[in-house]
């Protein structure tokens, strides 16, 4: 597949983790959608929600208003792409039809302006020392799990992700650090596998930006609202864009 072409001025975020039952995270996004003005692209790198559990959750009062917030985004000519994320993988066609959005279930090779190559993903698969959670996540994405869990009743989905969630808050604290972060090793073999020289995903919610010996420039997003929580692309001025929640937007020029 050819690389996607990610114009100047692109904005890439992730990790917002908006409850579907709505609150002051989802009006904050939501209002913060509606004043993006000439933005060419919007990438968000997974977790958009804190759960995705299918088409349903439009019954929630914190969803429609997330999902009609981009379709006027795109209808203002912004080109949106969302990853998967480890909490909402079930993002589908449905999504897509509603707000104009393009989901990336394996993150997504761009070419940016300069002509360099860029891997895009959430940052769960760099995770390859937790075995557990790899484990569990082959099966849950599996294509047999999806398509039982999508046929599934909507309270009974609601329920499995929220002892999912519980069981994940218990899980993680326990585990030790080094096993638990994303490895530099996972980066160094996925970007060359892929043919980049820059890896850039979230999942951690703590940023940095290194660069890995032998590998590509590796930088990690905050999650949403944190500091350094966005990216954007060959911009020189980008205060408009990313004035607010106190974020320090990084430039990738």
């Amino acid at each position: 597949m050819d690389p996607l072409a990610i114009p100047a001025g692109t904005l890439v975020i992730g990790d917002l983790h908006l409850a579907p039952t709505g609150g002051a995270g989802v009006d904050a996004f939501v209002e913060w959608l509606d004043r993006l003005s000439d933005v060419p692209q919007l990438v968000i790198v997974g977790d958009l929600f804190d759960a995705w559990v299918g088409h349903e959750q439009v019954r929630l009062a914190g969803t429609i208003p997330v999902l009609d917030a981009l379709k006027r985004l795109s209808w203002r000519g912004t080109r949106v792409d969302v990853l998967h994320g480890n909490r909402d993988f079930l993002l589908d066609g449905f999504f897509e039809a509603w707000t104009g959005a393009h989901v990336w279930p394996e993150g997504l090779v761009a070419a940016l302006p300069d002509g360099a190559r860029a891997l895009v993903v959430h940052g769960d698969e760099l995770c390859t020392e937790d075995r557990s959670y790899q484990r569990l996540k082959f099966v849950l994405r599996a294509r047999v799990t999806k398509g039982a869990l999508r046929r599934l009743p909507f309270f009974v989905k609601r329920r499995l992700a929220a002892g999912l969630r519980a069981a994940s808050r218990r899980a993680v604290p326990a585990k030790p650090a080094p096993r638990k972060a994303m490895q530099e090793n996972a980066c160094r073999a996925l970007a060359a596998e892929r043919e980049v020289a820059l890896l850039v995903c979230g999942h951690a919610h703590r940023f940095q930006d290194v660069q890995v010996e032998g590998g590509p420039r590796w930088i990690v997003l905050d999650a949403f609202g944190g500091e350094r929580d966005c990216v954007v692309v060959g911009a020189s001025d980008v205060g408009a864009h990313c004035s607010r929640l106190g974020s320090s937007p990084l430039r990738l020029l």
